[in-house]
C-alpha cells in the first residue's frame, strides 16, 4: 500500500493527544548553600543559574518541594527559609536580587549554619 505524506499525516491525526495521568513527585525541602565568597566572584551568576535551572523543574510549594537558600563567604547569611515562597515565580525573582558578597570561604560555617538553622521549628518539615 503506498501512500502519500497527507495520507500518512491523516492516519495519525486522530490520536489523542491529551494528558492520560498526572505524575506527582514526593515533597521536598532543598537546601541551596550559595558560595559568594571573593574566589567566585566570576562564577557568582553561573551559581544562581544552576539555582534557577533547578528550581524550573520542580513544583514550590507548602506540599511539594520547599526550598532554602544560604549565602556565604566568611560569614553566613540566611537570604530566604523553607516557608517564604509558595510560588515558582516569586523564588525565581528573589533570586534577581541576590548579590555577590565576597570574602574568604568559610563552607564549614556554611553547613554548621544550615544545621543550626535547621534546627529552628519553622524549618522542620510539615510531612514528618
Amino acid at each position: 500500500m503506498d501512500l502519500n505524506l497527507n495520507e500518512a499525516l491523516n492516519i495519525h491525526s486522530n490520536i489523542p493527544t491529551s494528558a492520560r495521568c498526572v505524575i506527582r513527585a514526593p515533597a521536598l525541602d532543598l537546601i541551596f548553600l550559595l558560595d559568594s565568597s571573593g574566589s567566585l566572584r566570576d562564577k557568582f551568576q553561573d551559581e544562581i543559574d544552576v539555582i534557577r535551572r533547578i528550581i524550573k523543574h520542580v513544583t514550590i510549594g507548602d506540599t511539594a518541594t520547599r526550598v532554602m537558600l544560604i549565602q556565604f563567604s566568611g560569614t553566613q547569611h540566611l537570604e530566604f527559609n523553607f516557608n517564604k515562597f509558595t510560588s515558582r515565580e516569586d523564588l525565581l525573582a528573589a533570586l534577581d536580587v541576590l548579590r555577590h558578597v565576597s570574602g574568604i570561604t568559610r563552607i564549614g560555617g556554611a553547613f554548621e549554619f544550615a544545621l543550626e538553622t535547621l534546627r529552628d521549628p519553622i524549618n522542620v518539615s510539615k510531612l514528618t
